[in-house]
């Protein structure tokens, strides 16, 4: 069993119906001059096969090809290249894949996922400093909301903003201690 990545410069695309598009576009032509040529797509490929050496450079014998990520060796290619891969491969091979198409800019779509990593598409580091702002603004909100709640005299009016507001501060602690810690967030 296998899956495949494909990897391409141009067109970049942004969402994943738009390099479904593209790719059933070019399942039906099979011609990769759909592509423009690209020499971040060769440099991918042969950077990646340096990594991830291809199937025909082992012997029968050779227990690292047991290692190898690939199903079947991909084709170079300057336009578009096909990544077929085993479904035991190993992770950071994968990883080094998606790594090797973000230094380069290129497209990378999972038609199996469907997943899309894209130069066009990926804002790159998120921003942290809007993050922190926009929970701060809630923790406000949170404590206003509590001691508006303190203040009204009829209880049955009271403790639900009291719960509101509180729950408020609670997400805002949350997240501030997430944004601190990024090893507590959850895989993306």
């Amino acid at each position: 069993m296998s899956f495949d990545l494909i990897v391409w410069k141009e067109p970049a695309v942004t969402t994943e119906e738009e390099a479904s598009s593209l790719m059933h576009r070019f399942n039906e032509s099979g011609d990769p001059s759909m592509f423009p040529a690209s020499k971040d797509v060769s440099s991918f490929y042969d950077e990646l096969l340096q990594r991830c050496p291809a199937l025909e450079s082992f012997d029968d014998d050779d227990r690292r090809a047991t290692e190898s990520p690939w199903s079947v060796t991909p084709e170079r290619s300057d336009r578009v290249i096909e990544l077929t891969i085993r479904w035991r491969a190993p992770d950071a091979m994968v990883d080094t894949m998606v790594e090797l198409a973000r230094k380069y800019q290129l497209v990378l779509y999972d038609p199996q996922g469907p997943t899309l990593h894209s130069p066009v598409a990926d804002d790159g580091p998120p921003d942290i400093a809007g993050q922190v702002k926009q929970a701060l603004i809630a923790g406000a909100v949170g404590l206003l909301l509590v001691a508006a709640g303190t203040l009204i005299p009829i209880r049955l009016l009271g403790w639900p903003i009291i719960g509101v507001g509180g729950f408020l501060v609670l997400m805002t602690v949350y997240t501030l201690v997430v944004l601190w810690k990024p090893e507590w967030q959850a895989d993306s």
